[in-house]
């Protein structure tokens, strides 16, 4: 389970947005949420500050950054507590975002990260492409990411999470995703679906003598979806070998072989009925880097529901 969760905050309601998911979190597995936030530098925040300051000036206006967004966390901890938060903790830092970020995960002791895609603060999309971006690149430890909406986060209400997608490219790296999920599963008593893409095949052009054009590709199509039905056996036993010790568990498990060109276009269309997806950050199994780079930050960035990623070691 979760002992320790870091929360950034950007201080503004889009970055509130990974609230109710973490509270939820909290109150199911009693751990502490750790509110974060990183000053920005004194001209994102003041626009109408000189480019050149005296010192005694600068401090003043850092001092009363500092005093702002520490009000601001302070009130953000009491709403939390008054819904019923196990515990809440909030630390104020300065310097590089993501390595503050990185370094308090470290200080804590913590096993997850809640924090939302993208905040409209004082840097337009601020953490996403950014500090997300960054974070999803280098945290030890797993990063649940939480699509924000127009609309201010309602901690009364708990999200839903009954149904956990679970994609997978058949290698060990993309398999590290599995432990995270299957904790998060557990913890929200979520059912499992592991989808394993394939690529689908094509015939061969390829001529062959004394044979008729029509025959010479019935022939092609019949050894292609022979080849084909081959490798969704193999996907579907490699799947069973996956599901096995998470039934184990106890959790509930679906299994699901589909062939797509785009593996996140295939992701993408399976998030419009389920309630969070989950996928290391790289993998080098069928599909070359499969889940490094291109597919993950298109399942990030086009999924309507929370992504929890892995960045898996080598």
């Amino acid at each position: 389970m979760f002992r320790n969760i870091v929360v950034p905050l950007d201080v503004s309601t889009f970055g509130e947005q990974a609230l109710p998911m973490a509270l939820e979190l909290a109150r199911k597995s009693g751990a502490t949420l750790h509110l974060t936030h990183v000053l920005l530098p004194l001209g994102a925040v003041f626009a109408d500050t000189p480019p050149f300051v005296n010192p005694s000036l600068e401090a003043q206006l850092r001092e009363r950054q500092q005093s702002a967004q520490q009000t601001y966390l302070s009130a953000t901890a009491t709403r939390l507590r008054e819904a019923e938060a196990p515990a809440v903790k909030t630390v104020l830092l300065d310097g590089d975002i993501p390595e503050m970020i990185r370094h308090e995960v470290e200080s804590v002791g913590a096993d997850l990260v809640v924090m939302s895609t993208h905040g409209h603060g004082p840097f337009t999309r601020f953490w996403l492409g950014s500090v997300a971006d960054a974070l999803m690149r280098s945290l030890p430890v797993p990063l649940l990411l939480v699509r924000p909406t127009e609309e201010a986060p309602e901690l009364t209400v708990p999200p839903p999470l009954h149904r956990l997608l679970l994609p997978l490219d058949g290698s060990p790296l993309s398999e590290k995703i599995v432990e995270p999920a299957a904790r998060l599963a557990e913890l929200m008593g979520a059912e499992v679906t592991l989808l394993r893409l394939i690529r689908p095949l094509q015939p061969p052009p390829a001529a062959v003598a004394g044979q008729t054009f029509g025959h010479m590709m019935d022939g092609l199509i019949a050894q292609t979806e022979t080849l084909q039905e081959k490798v969704r056996q193999e996907a579907r036993e490699y799947l069973r070998g996956v599901a096995a010790p998470l039934e184990k568990r106890g959790l509930a498990v679906r299994t699901l072989v589909e062939a797509d060109e785009s593996p996140s276009r295939a992701i993408l269309r399976h998030t419009n009925d389920t309630d969070v997806v989950a996928l290391a950050t790289h993998g080098y199994g069928g599909l070359t880097r499969l889940f490094m780079g291109s597919v993950a930050d298109k399942v990030i960035r086009g999924a309507h529901i929370p992504v929890l990623v892995c960045r898996p070691k080598a």
